[in-house]
């Protein structure tokens, strides 16, 4: 066995362990796994504050951060769900059960194809200026600057409900909206080109 595999598995029995010694937690129903990394990749549980490397096959969880450095990249998938981080990316994970998927990216570039979103199901990307809910299949595109003061969301395939200085408004296929500041103040909806 791999060391990489021996460590996810490891990491499975102890989470296991852990859920299991709660008074009331019962084990992750849904977790998302690391499939992919290129350069330095770091992750952080969200028990400890310490950051180690990643490593491929770990689980990741509620809590739970990964960093790519620069030149990096990885790819998550949760479910049929795929999550490609780029170079200098910052993603947690807010909440993660049967119903709810809700990430935090901070910073960098997430690109995201959503090919599953059952009845009652939620998937939420927040930034330091904007909470962007997915309401359907598709793909979509977020980019946070190093300062956290823009946010650029493009809908590649989809639709996209963009919340932000106490208002919404949606976003459809072919559209990117930018949002600056910390009161999330839009910019502007543009329209892309639409594929070939």
């Amino acid at each position: 066995m791999r060391k990489t595999e021996l460590l996810a598995v490891l990491f499975a029995i102890a989470a296991t362990t852990a859920f299991a010694q709660g008074d009331a937690q019962d084990p992750p129903s849904r977790i998302a796994r690391l499939n992919y990394m290129s350069g330095s990749v770091s992750f952080r549980p969200g028990t400890v504050d310490e950051w180690t490397p990643a490593t491929l096959n770990y689980p990741i969880y509620n809590g739970d951060r990964l960093w790519a450095d620069r030149g990096a990249r990885t790819e998550l998938h949760l479910g049929s769900t795929a999550l490609r981080m780029d170079s200098e990316t910052a993603l947690a994970v807010l909440n993660l059960d049967d119903r709810m998927v809700q990430l935090s990216l901070t910073g960098g570039t997430l690109q995201l194809r959503l090919r599953s979103l059952g009845e009652g199901e939620s998937f939420e990307v927040d930034t330091p200026n904007a909470a962007v809910t997915l309401l359907r299949t598709g793909e979509y595109r977020f980019f946070v600057d190093g300062d956290g003061n823009l946010t650029t969301v493009t809908v590649r395939g989809g639709d996209a409900e963009v919340t932000a200085a106490g208002r919404g408004f949606v976003i459809h296929a072919h559209q990117s909206a930018r949002l600056s500041g910390a009161e999330g103040t839009l910019e502007g909806v543009v329209s892309t080109s639409a594929p070939p």
